[in-house]
């Protein structure tokens, strides 16, 4: 008898545990108005989003205009450099071991307005092996003439260097 009554215990509460979880279970089904309501709320925020996103690009256009606008009145970027550029920051940071990734995210990050690619910064890296010390050589005859002073006024080595390879271009066809 006193197995039989624990017996029917167990099944009532069993029974009772079982109606339980199809409550519990019947409350977490969101209703028909509360799935429309959260269908609205998301398209909502799909729409915001795309008029943002176009927002943004349509600013961003416009900015570009008034710069290159700008720079063709001025003759200068309107984009002020820092104490340090672009170059120098990331050959900093190919000396500091940064992988090609790691200072793409870094200029980007520090230097919002700059165009840097992968092809930028691997030029920095075969510079750096090319002129350890970041300074390229000046071209023989245009160096041979600044030492000896036979530049004209106003007239740089670079600018003589450039004479002095139009000349071999020449020369050559």
């Amino acid at each position: 008898m006193a197995k039989k009554k624990e017996a029917v215990q167990e099944t009532i509460t069993e029974e009772v545990e079982q109606q339980e979880q199809q409550e519990g279970a019947a409350a977490n089904i969101p209703t028909a108005e509360e799935v429309a309501a959260k269908a609205e709320a998301e398209l909502a925020k799909a729409e915001r989003i795309k008029d943002l996103n176009e927002l943004i690009a349509s600013t961003e256009a416009d900015l570009n205009g008034y710069k290159t606008e700008l720079k063709t009145l001025t003759g200068k970027s309107a984009v002020k450099r820092g104490p340090v550029g672009v170059g120098k920051f990331i050959k900093e940071q190919i000396i500091a071991g940064k992988s090609n990734q790691e200072i793409l995210d870094l200029v980007a990050a520090n230097f919002p307005e700059n165009f840097t690619n992968v092809s930028c910064v691997n030029w920095y890296r075969n510079a750096l092996k090319n002129w350890p010390d970041g300074k390229r050589p000046v071209k023989k005859a245009a160096a041979e003439e600044a030492a000896t002073g036979e530049l004209e006024e106003g007239e740089t080595a670079s600018d003589e260097a450039e004479y002095a390879e139009e000349e071999e271009t020449e020369q050559a066809e």
